[in-house]
């Protein structure tokens, strides 16, 4: 017989202690869908609280920021301060309520992309966002806010597949790809190649394609692996209903999930006549992650027990249930690693005034969506070639020393980059770095003939929501 060691018995507990509190998680977001808005209220208020105490304890930046807040008795929301995430990433090492955590540190991790899964420290999962607004950010996941994660996506989001669905899914072997920008620390690869590192054998049932594969080559990959779940950007799926209409395509998702772009009615249609599946849009953020999950009739429901949505005006006022904000602001209950509390986002929503006639308590949001534009350029052969927005975006967003970028469609074969630096770097350098880098992605599109200009101005907001439109076609063909 084998005798156990200290080690063996320790980390025996150790997995049985992380299996009860992921339990107690998923019991917890299981009984909040079934009560009512007071309970998700009570649920807010206490987590607040403690959120709150954290930061102000351990965070030297809400040190000071909240240091004239009451200690005790409910929190008002009104009363505590808004943040930018170049508020934030500026002071980061204040921020964060580990000391061990440093920018200098997390930056030396992220620099390595076969890196990307492993746990930071030995305990914090680290992201970057894409920026939607401006430069990227850096998000760490402790183990509290991935077992939340998991747990609404696990509870709210099977709940979320009608059941006639799951015929189809267990058919195919319950087998799901995602198409999203890989190559670094993004959300999307950097959990799943976590947990195929800890469970290998879900490489059998899960797949992780870049966005950046050539469209036939991603037309093989699925006709290969013929998933029953599939999601990526709305762009590259309505690229892919086309191929199936064409024929090239052959499978049969039950669900699809977009996001990170807007779906159009128009697509969303196209979808669901090639697949006759279930098409859910997402809206959500790495900095609150997930932030909304669709219900069975497909509207948003913020996940409010541990995410408070505030949609609010130009003067960070909140605007009443109804009424289209200026702009979100977005606390995140799960995280007190970083403290998000009243961050702004940058989203237009409007909050529903009517509960959802599915019977949960989260409130409804109705979201604007990011708009960026599917690029088509004329191959050397006279063919149309089109580029989704996520791909080209991450190529340059990609490169090192790019802050902040735009890039536009001037021509049939025609684009023109934008870029803003990081503070030190030669921008020349980087020019000639992200221009490479740009060439070699078009040239395996088969687009060898596209002139790339470098626009000397700095990437351009839209003058009223002062959000960042990174890539944009001004040239119709």
């Amino acid at each position: 017989m084998q005798t156990l060691t200290a080690d063996d018995v320790s980390r025996t507990i150790g997995q049985a202690r992380r299996a009860a509190r992921t339990a107690g998680v998923v019991g917890d977001v299981w009984r909040a869908g079934r009560g009512d808005v007071a309970d998700i209220e009570r649920r807010q208020q206490r987590r607040l609280r403690a959120l709150v105490d954290c930061a102000r304890a351990r965070s030297p930046f809400y040190r000071a920021a909240l240091r004239d807040l009451p200690t005790s008795g409910p929190v008002r929301l009104a009363e505590l301060p808004s943040v930018t995430k170049t508020e934030l990433m500026q002071r980061f090492d204040d921020w964060v309520t580990d000391p061990a955590v440093t920018r200098a540190g997390v930056q030396e991790f992220l620099s390595d992309p076969t890196r990307v899964g492993e746990s930071f420290l030995g305990r914090y999962l680290v992201t970057t966002t894409s920026g939607a607004t401006g430069s990227p950010a850096i998000v760490l996941f402790d183990a509290q806010a991935r077992r939340v994660a998991t747990a609404i996506s696990a509870v709210r989001g099977v709940a979320s597949v009608p059941w006639g669905q799951w015929r189809r899914v267990l058919r195919s072997g319950g087998r799901q790809v995602a198409i999203f920008a890989t190559g670094g620390h993004f959300l999307a690869e950097t959990f799943l190649q976590h947990r195929l590192q800890k469970r290998p054998i879900r490489r059998r049932f899960a797949r992780l394609l870049s966005v950046t594969t050539p469209l036939a080559q991603l037309v093989d990959e699925l006709n290969a692996f013929r998933p029953a779940f599939l999601g990526s950007y709305p762009s590259v799926l309505d690229l892919l209903a086309r191929e199936q209409d064409a024929g090239r395509l052959a499978i049969a998702p039950a669900v699809v999930t977009s996001g990170g772009e807007h779906l159009s009615a128009r697509v969303q249609a196209r979808m669901m006549r090639q697949w006759d599946c279930q098409v859910w849009d997402s809206y959500n953020a790495t900095e609150a992650m997930p932030l909304t999950i669709p219900c069975v009739l497909g509207r948003f429901h913020v996940n409010a027990d541990w995410m408070i949505l505030e949609p609010v005006d130009a003067d960070r006022r909140p605007v009443p249930p109804g009424t289209p904000s200026t702009t979100t602001l977005v606390t995140n209950l799960a995280n007190h690693l970083q403290p998000i509390i009243r961050y702004e986002l940058g989203d237009s929503v409007t909050l529903s005034a009517q509960r959802c006639r599915c019977g949960s308590p989260l409130p409804v949001v109705v979201v604007v969506g990011r708009m960026n534009d599917l690029l088509r350029f004329t191959a050397p052969d006279g063919a149309g070639v089109d580029i989704p927005p996520l791909a080209m975006g991450s190529i340059i967003e990609e490169s090192v020393g790019v802050r902040r970028f735009q890039a536009l469609q001037t021509g049939p074969a025609t684009l023109t980059v934008r870029l803003e630096t990081e503070s030190g770097t030669d921008p020349d350098r980087v020019w000639a770095d992200t221009s490479r880098r740009v060439r070699e992605y078009l040239a395996r599109q088969a687009l060898t003939n596209v002139a790339l200009v470098r626009d000397p101005r700095a990437p351009q907001p839209e003058p009223h929501s002062r959000k960042l439109r990174q890539i944009m076609r001004t040239f119709d063909n």
